[in-house]
């Protein structure tokens, strides 16, 4: 998927470009799932939404990617629908 591998390409070198998504706002899937304690949202275009984490790892911080998302998918998922 050229636009995931291209969006992929920005978080490697600035892991901050997505939006942070506040605390309040976690889903508990993720938080159940993946315990997470941090969560960001990066869109990949109009209408596609990747979301991520950061972790340490043993020579830093990483991007992990949970969930590459249509907008469709991503409102129904955090109940903007």
């Amino acid at each position: 998927m050229k636009i995931l591998n291209s969006g992929l390409d920005v978080l490697k070198g600035n892991m901050f470009a997505g939006e942070r998504i506040e605390r309040r706002k976690f889903l508990k899937y993720y938080v159940q799932k993946y315990g997470v304690n941090n969560l960001y949202k990066f869109n990949l275009d109009s209408r596609t939404r990747l979301i991520y984490t950061l972790v340490a790892d043993g020579t830093g911080v990483a991007v992990v990617v949970l969930e590459v998302l249509d907008h469709k998918r991503y409102e129904e998922r955090f109940g903007y629908d």
